[in-house]
């Protein structure tokens, strides 16, 4: 079944396809409503087009089947019939045939490549022969080239070695030159320092005595320096204490500034007593001429409101006026319509009374208008007064209110400084008492106390220290004029421990140097002999050389002429295993054109005309046989019909239709000259015929009949014939479902599911 068990949104479209399942429903709809279409047509082996020509008879389209063309007749028929199972084995035998025609085509081509290779056999082995006698010619010229390098690589070793010993030879002679010249240059470095240890020794006396005063020099230098730090140290402290007596003088002279302003600014506030006590009886003089000035607006308000009040007055009259010039206007209408009669109490006036009405009511007419001018110029005149007026008192109570602010805001003011000003006057005194404090503390000192007694015994100390700047400059100057003797006393210390092992290390240098010359001059001796042996390595190194060069082009060639055998032998291989798997791609062939043939077969016995024709025109008389029961006995037996698988065309060749022919009393006609009535009976015959045959249809679960109206172009005798042709088929379909609106024939059928339509909406019952 369809329904709404899923969410959607508005505007969407929603297919489902439930199942029952225990006791409700699963659905097993698909991702999209055309993934569930498909899956409703897979189970029920039916669509929509086949259902509405079968099973279905919709209002109005019973003739759906019969009027359609014949090959669109014959699709519906092969639908019911399940036939588009013969479609897809068709398609897959097709499928299968043109696969082992490709794969034909591929063993084909194979075999003919394969062919081709086997057909060069006899070139190979001709190749194979002729690289085999080269190959054996190369071999005896290898053979001899091999053992000309060997000689010679053997020569070339041994030059190599002496080679090597010439280098060796060069590198000892090179190390007893390093050597000879190192000793050497010791030899000259002792004699050296032999010649400074004894000059040092000459000069002891007078460096013992520069060493003696350097140390008297130093001691001073420290005693001075031991003072020096002291004064730095009472220094600071005296820095330190001068500060801190500083800062407290600092401190007292400005709480002495601070009292001596708060003083003035005292008897400032104090001398200004009068003038602001002058001050406020000016502002409050001005606060009294405001209350006046308050009452004089109170009155000019009142005014305003009295002409307010006027105006009022004469818009309500102005109005009265308008509404009575209204109807005097509306009275003289009706009397200008001619009617010599009293538009108010429909008396009979006469020409003259319908004159004299006329006249007093245009000059009461014009009196009023008049009235309403003069009372609008009037109310004009005052309206303007009115605005003049009320603009004189919005400005004049805006500049009220700003004096009424601007005088209490100023008499606040002075009130507030003259109550200042008297506690300036009482606070005065204790201020200038506390001033005469401060200035007696400065004047005397009395500040930092104990600071300044420390800052006078700091002062005292470095007097009592006695320490003499120049004298300790000119001690440090004679520490440093000194200071060379003693590094002078530790060379001559140095000299005298030192001047035994020197004369020693001479003595062994002299000895070194002597041995070093005799070995450096037998080394050269023996790297002149082999330096003549070794001038012959350039041309045998050449000629070794050549013979390389040779003997690897030849085992070049040798190997080029190994892989153009290999490469023979192989493609020899090759065609044998060829030889073989072309016979095994023949039987391939033979195979695949054998199954080609067959599946080719299979297509042409599951299309059209093959296996679906046949079961067509099986199910023909069927479907003739069941439609003719039918409607015989919906027309005793009057009406016949035949349907044509095959029709002749005019070049006289046989095509596939499905063509439908009916005959009467009267002969064989087309469908179209039948009535209204015939041709229901004609399409219902049919339908149910094709039903019948769709209820038994091998996995079609659809054993079901459902004919919507049709019946209002059938009398009383057809309806009843519908009726009985209807009955006798209710065995033959699990539910047969009638739709109608005539009342005579829903009374047939033993179950109706009635539908009313009330002013609630429509109900149904079942009865």
């Amino acid at each position: 079944r369809t329904g709404s068990g899923r969410a959607q949104r508005p505007g969407q479209t929603l297919l489902d396809f439930q199942i029952a399942a225990g006791q409700g429903f699963m659905s097993i709809a698909g991702d999209s409503v055309a993934q569930t279409q498909r899956r409703i047509v897979e189970t029920l082996r039916m669509d929509y087009a086949t259902f509405i020509n079968s099973a279905f008879l919709r209002q109005g389209h019973a003739d759906e089947f019969t009027v359609k063309p014949p090959g669109d007749r014959k699709k519906v028929l092969s639908d019911i019939m399940g036939l588009s199972l013969y479609d897809e084995l068709e398609e897959k035998a097709r499928s299968r045939a043109r696969e082992r025609e490709q794969q034909q085509g591929a063993l084909e081509s194979a075999i003919e490549e394969m062919q081709h290779e086997i057909g060069r056999r006899a070139e190979y082995e001709a190749a194979l022969a002729e690289v085999t006698g080269e190959l054996e010619g190369i071999g005896e010229v290898v053979g001899e080239r091999e053992s000309q390098l060997m000689m010679l690589r053997e020569q070339k070793r041994a030059l190599d070695f002496k080679q090597e010993q010439l280098t060796d030879l060069a590198g000892a002679v090179e190390q007893a030159g390093e050597e000879l010249a190192r000793w050497q240059a010791r030899l000259s470095e002792h004699s050296r320092r032999i010649a400074e240890h004894e000059n040092l020794l000459e000069q002891r006396s007078t460096v013992e005595q520069g060493y003696v005063q350097l140390q008297e020099a130093r001691k001073e230098a420290e005693e001075l320096g031991l003072k020096l730090e002291k004064s730095f140290s009472l220094g600071r402290r005296k820095d330190s204490l001068l500060q801190t007596v500083n800062e407290s003088r600092g401190r007292k002279l400005e709480e002495r500034g601070r009292v001596q302003s708060r003083v003035e600014e005292l008897e400032a506030k104090a001398s200004g007593i009068a003038a602001l006590q002058q001050q406020l009886a000016e502002a409050n003089a001005r606060r009294d001429r405001i209350v006046e000035t308050e009452k004089e607006l109170e009155d000019q308000k009142r005014q305003a409101q009295e002409l307010a009040v006027q105006i009022q007055y004469m818009k309500s009259a102005s109005n009265e006026a308008v509404q009575d010039v209204k109807e005097l206007k509306d009275k003289l209408a009706l009397l200008m319509r001619g009617d010599a009669r009293c538009p108010l109490c429909d008396a009979e006036l006469g020409v003259q009374g319908k004159q004299r009405i006329e006249n007093r009511y245009r000059a009461e007419l014009s009196t009023k208008a008049d009235s309403q001018r003069r009372s609008a110029a009037e109310m004009q005149r005052k309206a303007a007064e009115h605005q003049q007026m009320a603009r004189q008192v919005s400005q004049l109570e805006s500049r009220v209110n700003q004096e009424r602010v601007s005088i209490q805001s100023q008499i606040a003011r002075l009130e507030n400084d003259i109550a200042l000003a008297r506690q300036a006057e009482v606070e005065l005194g204790n201020v200038k008492a506390e001033l005469s404090r401060v200035e007696h503390q400065l004047t005397r000192g009395e500040f930092a106390v104990d600071e300044q007694r420390a800052l006078s015994e700091v002062m005292q100390q470095i007097a009592d220290l006695g320490y003499d700047a120049d004298r300790h400059q000119q001690a440090r100057g004679l520490v440093a004029e000194l200071d060379k003797y003693e590094d002078l006393r530790r060379k001559v210390e140095e000299a005298e421990r030192n001047l035994p092992s020197e004369t020693a290390a001479l003595k062994q240098a002299e000895e070194a140097i002597t041995a070093w010359e005799s070995t450096l001059n037998n080394n050269r001796v023996r790297a002149a002999v082999l330096a003549d042996e070794v001038a012959a390595m350039p041309g045998l190194a050449l000629q070794l050389s050549q013979a390389e060069q040779e003997y690897s082009s030849l085992r070049q060639r040798e190997t080029g002429v190994r892989d153009r055998m290999v490469a023979v032998q192989e493609r020899l291989a090759r065609c044998s295993e060829l030889e073989s798997r072309k016979l095994e791609k023949e039987g391939e062939l033979r195979r695949a054109s054998r199954d080609k043939g067959i599946y080719e077969e299979l297509a042409q016995a599951f299309g059209k005309r093959g296996v679906q024709a046949f079961l067509i025109e099986s199910a023909i008389p069927e479907i003739e046989q069941e439609a003719n029961r039918l409607l015989g006995r919906m027309t005793d037996q009057r009406m016949h019909i035949n349907i044509d698988t095959q029709r002749e065309t005019k070049k006289g060749e046989t095509v596939e239709t499905l063509d439908i022919k009916i005959s009467d009393e009267l002969g064989t006609r087309s469908y179209e000259m039948y009535s209204g009535g015939e041709a229901f009976r004609i399409n219902l015959a049919l339908r149910i015929a094709l039903s019948r045959l769709l209820a038994r249809r091998a996995g079609a679960p659809l054993p079901t009949l459902f004919i919507d109206e049709g019946f209002g172009t059938q009398d009383s005798r057809g309806l009843g014939k519908l009726v009985e042709a209807i009955n006798s088929i209710q065995d033959d379909f699990k539910k047969i479902v009638v739709i109608t609106h005539l009342d005579e024939l829903k009374e047939t059928f033993p179950v109706r599911i009635e539908v009313s339509k009330t002013t609630e909406g429509s109900t149904i019952s079942l009865s």
